[in-house]
């Protein structure tokens, strides 16, 4: 994440170094305190808070899927497991584990779940997430030095998007926008807890026109290759089996070097020109003779 002066956007801050795959969102925050902090979302499957005026990561959460967690528990109890004494059956068993785990990981990677949106509310105390394919909504609570899991909510389908408000009375509203069936739920903070209200004239009102007006809603986030399942966005450029279009020379950075040359070529030779050529001698007489 590279952190710029606005609106003089030439003039480079700093940067938030430490994701390891694309950005999907972020949000900026101040406490009560007055400090910023800066909440990052990303491929990688990390959701991580920064000290925005040090540009320092402050906390880092690792998103775990419950395949992920079933694959560990069954990793632990195969390595507490006695070995066998059989003769020959050892190493085939290991081989099918071997093969198992490989298969697991491998759906695991394509099941992850990614944080996709964050926001927070307005005292900057607390952040919600939501995840691309999941439905739930996860809130944290934010503190000085680290980010918190306090609330999971479940959700009728794959949210989209959310946004913290305040209403009459200053009291955290979370807004959510879903997939389908109600298109729009509202959260309100009661005690500990958000809780979902009906009390909303606009959420019932989007839910009627979407419902008459058969509106689809897409289904992910993240645009995924509908042949192939994969998220596009995790496709190298230089592969052009990906669909995307191959390196041109005029998409080079040697482009620009070689329209130099060419005009340093060009007034080279308009030199020459007016001076009687490439090389040119006098004779003795005043005469300038080519070779």
């Amino acid at each position: 994440v590279r952190i710029t002066s606005f609106p003089q956007t030439c003039i480079t801050e700093g940067y938030l170094l430490g994701h390891d795959a694309y950005i999907t969102d972020l949000t900026v925050m101040s406490n009560k305190n007055g400090k910023k902090h800066c909440i990052t979302t990303s491929g990688d499957c990390t959701i991580r808070l920064w000290n925005y005026d040090t540009m320092d990561e402050i906390a880092k959460h690792l998103v775990q899927t419950e395949n992920d967690s079933a694959m560990e528990t069954e990793h632990e109890n195969e390595q507490s497991e006695p070995e066998k004494s059989v003769d020959g059956k050892e190493e085939e068993e290991d081989g099918d584990g071997d093969e198992d785990d490989d298969g697991g990981n491998q759906q695991s990677s394509q099941n992850s779940k990614i944080p996709v949106r964050v926001s927070s509310n307005q005292n900057g105390d607390i952040a919600a997430i939501i995840y691309n394919g999941h439905c739930s909504v996860d809130l944290f609570s934010v503190e000085e030095n680290k980010l918190e899991l306090i609330q999971s909510i479940d959700c009728d389908s794959t949210p989209l998007a959310i946004n913290f408000s305040q209403d009459e009375n200053d009291d955290d509203i979370l807004t959510v926008l879903l997939k389908e069936s109600t298109f729009m739920k509202r959260y309100k903070k009661l005690v500990s807890k958000y809780t979902i209200t009906d009390n909303c004239p606009i959420a019932s009102a989007i839910q009627t026109l979407g419902q008459k007006l058969d509106i689809q809603m897409p289904e992910s986030v993240l645009e995924v290759d509908e042949t192939t399942g994969k998220i596009k966005i995790m496709k190298k450029v230089q592969d052009e089996s990906a669909g995307f279009v191959k390196h041109q020379p005029w998409l080079r950075g040697e482009r620009v070097q070689i329209k130099k040359d060419k005009r340093r070529r060009r007034k080279k030779r308009r030199m020459e020109a007016l001076h009687g050529g490439p090389s040119s001698t006098s004779n003795g007489n005043g005469v300038a003779e080519t070779d």
